[in-house]
């Protein structure tokens, strides 16, 4: 009946109509789907319209770009055929979507939006310039350029907005943006330089609007040289971050990050994703990892030409690329309507760098992921984004094999099931009923299965269905075998004997290791004290270390990238093989290093690893590592003594350990009152 029909709620009238706005305008904000004003928009659009100077202190993904852009497009004059308004951004990305923003909110004002900069013709920007250009955006370094040819006129500017002005600091523009700020109507002239274009006096002052995420000390002083009593708009990253987006981290412990990438993308099934790095050398290494996996990906980083980001980008708004691998810089600017996931691969120091990353999904009141790798060594840096952001992280640990298999199962259950609803199978269900007469249906239809997915997998890193469950089962296996495992090694533990597990590493005495090379490495980048590193054994080609077992995998992951002497090393956990032969011989005399205390590497000091089979740790009673070796140490191996042997030995000097509890004759410090006499060459047989 009519009457049991619910009554639908009013629809809530556009937030926009609130500033009283033109109806062309409101048209294209309305067509665009803007309904509800963001915080930077509903604080900002009301005070540039009404001619105040605006501060606005925002990040990516506020808003800011409509924020200045409906009150300078609702001003614009169309019957004046000049430039009214000049926006600088820092980079061509950037000015490029900003000129598209503003075209799209113009479309039904039809006014002139021109975007400069470096790498586009000079003949183009200057026909739309002639064609009438109402507003000009660019890049600092292009527009200056035009204004030194005279090609700019800036006799009709009422406008002028500095977008990410940190950004322009960082990159050295800061000079080029207060030279261009000084040529606008009513502004001071440039210090230290004639003025680059002069215009008739009487001109009414430009209205600035400037918006950074940070305030450092320069811009503050360019905004209090060039700006009149302006209203400081600041909108902090708890408010600015959407609530559509999901911020999840994922805990890596010992695992590789490009594998745990690849595993994440495989059970997330994202739709466009963006990928941050933090050099341009990870950006091509994981967008050539991700290829063969199976993905369509691209690189995007500051050594690419222009034309080739250019393409990039278009190609991945296209939907030709899933997933686009960037760095910060490159990345600026990118505004890319339906990125479903941001995922940063390096994470970063500063909690305004991870807003600005995260805040490219979730956008237009979609839903968004933002998937951070934290590996041991991120820890601090990610508890210092989450209290500045004020949110909690969801953490979780990255996908198993087994994880990535149901998914694999479940996407080709879909595929078959697709293809057996679109019919058409008729050549293939006779050669099936030939085959039926010597084989079983299921063996039939499992080696089908096989020969598609290793076709589809053709030129990948060959991770075939097949393999991957295999894998699974394997892996599987290993975590069951460590859960039952975990009881003993908690027991032991508590009873004071941790479990050791040694580390090969590649590089010995042929690259010039010493211990307290190791050690430095290991204590610095794993955070881990140096009292707990123990045995260390240097061979010729490789060095094998000693550390609690349950710190290997924290140990593991933070080597894979470290520098030791220089040069990039192998790291993985230490075979028998590895302890064969002469260990730590003839590896030196170091009057420094390692003293056997959490400080890391100490250079130049008196104590410290000696070399030979005479010196050793000069560590007190206090500081000494942890014991429960699981394995005989080797006759040459370095290490302190233990706590149960100081517990033994409680009356004598740890500084000067004895023959029978080290194995070791006891370490004579330097003598410092004078300098010794040189020595002859000891012959190789002394």
């Amino acid at each position: 009946m009519a009457d049991d029909q619910p009554i639908a709620e009013p629809e809530a009238p556009n937030g926009f109509l609130a500033f009283d706005l033109s109806a062309p305008l409101m048209r294209a904000i309305v067509e665009l789907g803007y309904r509800t004003p963001t915080p930077i928009q509903e604080a900002t659009i009301s005070l540039l319209l009404s001619g105040r100077d605006v501060i606005g202190q925002a990040q990516t993904g506020t808003g800011k770009t409509a924020a200045y852009g409906i009150p300078i497009l609702e001003r614009i004059d169309t019957s004046i055929r000049k430039p009214q308004a000049l926006v600088l951004a820092p980079t061509r990305e950037l000015a490029i979507q900003v000129s598209k923003a503003l075209d799209a909110m113009a479309r039904f004002r039809h006014l002139g939006v021109v975007p400069v900069y470096g790498g586009q013709s000079y003949e183009r920007q200057l026909q739309a310039f002639r064609s009438g250009a109402h507003v000009v955006v660019g890049t600092p370094g292009r527009m200056l350029d035009h204004l030194r040819r005279g090609t700019l006129d800036l006799s009709a500017v009422r406008f002028a907005v500095l977008d990410e002005a940190d950004e322009m600091l960082d990159m050295g523009f800061i000079d080029d943006v207060e030279a261009i700020l000084s040529c606008m109507p009513g502004a001071p002239a440039a210090r230290n330089q004639a003025p680059i274009v002069k215009l008739p006096e009487g001109l009414p002052p430009v209205q600035i609007a400037l918006f950074s995420a940070t305030m450092p000390a320069p811009i503050v002083r360019l905004s209090t040289r060039f700006m009149r009593s302006p209203e400081h708009i600041s909108v902090t990253p708890s408010q600015a971050m959407v609530p559509q987006i999901t911020q999840v981290a994922y805990d890596l412990g010992g695992m590789e990050k490009g594998e745990a990438l690849g595993r994440i993308l495989d059970v997330e099934a994202p739709g466009p994703t963006i990928v941050f790095c933090a050099t341009r050398r990870a950006v091509d290494d994981i967008a050539e990892r991700l290829h063969g996996r199976g993905y369509r990906t691209a690189g995007l980083h500051g050594d690419m030409a222009q034309a080739e980001r250019e393409r990039v980008m278009r190609r991945f708004r296209d939907g030709a690329v899933e997933v686009m691998v960037a760095t910060d810089v490159a990345a600026r600017g990118l505004d890319v309507a339906g990125v479903t996931h941001v995922i940063n691969f390096d994470l970063p120091w500063d909690p305004e760098v991870y807003v600005h990353r995260i805040g490219r999904t979730g956008r237009a009141g979609r839903e968004g992921e933002a998937i951070t790798l934290v590996t041991p060594r991120d820890g601090r840096a990610m508890r210092q984004i989450e209290m500045a952001l004020r949110a909690k992280i969801i953490r979780k640990r990255p996908p198993t094999l087994g994880d990535v298999a149901i998914k694999r199962r479940a996407a080709a259950q879909v595929t078959v099931a697709t293809a057996i609803a679109a019919g058409n199978l008729g050549p293939y269900e006779g050669l099936v009923a030939e085959l039926s007469e010597q084989f079983d249906a299921a063996a039939i239809a499992a080696a089908a299965l096989r020969l598609w997915d290793t076709a589809r997998t053709a030129g990948r890193d060959g991770s075939t269905l097949g393999s991957i469950l295999v894998s699974a089962a394997v892996e599987a296996e290993r975590l069951e075998a460590q859960a039952r495992e975990a009881p003993a090694r908690a027991a032991r533990a508590a009873e004071g004997g941790r479990s050791v597990a040694r580390i090969f590493i590649g590089a010995g005495r042929a690259a010039g290791v010493r211990p307290q090379d190791l050690v430095g490495a290991i204590a610095s980048e794993a955070n881990v004290p140096g009292r707990s590193i123990g045995s260390i054994s240097i061979q010729e080609h490789h060095s094998v270390v000693d550390v609690p077992g349950e710190l290997a995998g924290v140990i593991l992951s933070a080597l894979e990238s470290t520098m030791i002497r220089g040069r990039s090393v192998a790291v993985r956990l230490a075979e028998p093989a590895d302890m064969a032969g002469d260990m730590n011989q003839g590896s030196g005399r170091d009057s420094g290093g390692y003293r056997g205390s959490d400080r890391g590497p100490r250079p130049g000091g008196s104590g410290g690893y000696r070399g030979g089979d005479q010196g050793g740790f000069a560590s007190d009673a206090r500081r000494a590592p942890w014991a429960g070796r699981s394995e005989p140490l080797p006759r040459h191996a370095v290490r302190a003594p233990s706590w149960s042997e100081v517990e033994a030995h409680p009356s004598e000097s740890s500084s000067e350990p004895s023959t029978a509890r080290t194995g070791r004759r006891p370490f004579a410090p330097p003598r410092l009152a004078r300098r010794p006499a040189p020595r002859p060459a000891r012959r190789r047989d002394a």
